[in-house]
């Protein structure tokens, strides 16, 4: 028991820190905009495009980890490694 108790807190660490960088990377993707879209001479509606295709990919992440659970690691891995 005590043994499963280590690794109930090691899952609880590796989700917080998931979230927290899940929470950075959108907040510093905002406040880096005007620099990034000044640097790649983009317009706000392209930078509108990329932030949307970044959500929509998001999105489908259960989608891809259902797919990856039917076919396999090594197989859905190699699928979507090459798409």
């Amino acid at each position: 028991m005590r043994r499963y108790m280590g690794i109930r807190w090691f899952t609880i660490a590796l989700i917080m820190m998931g979230a927290m960088v899940n929470f950075l990377s959108r907040a510093t993707l905002s406040v880096a905009a005007p620099t990034v879209m000044e640097t790649l001479g983009i317009t706000t509606q392209q930078y509108g495009y990329i932030t949307a295709a970044f959500q929509f990919c998001i999105m489908l992440l259960p989608l891809v980890g259902y797919i990856i659970d039917i076919l396999g690691a090594k197989i859905g891995f190699a699928i979507f490694a090459f798409a």
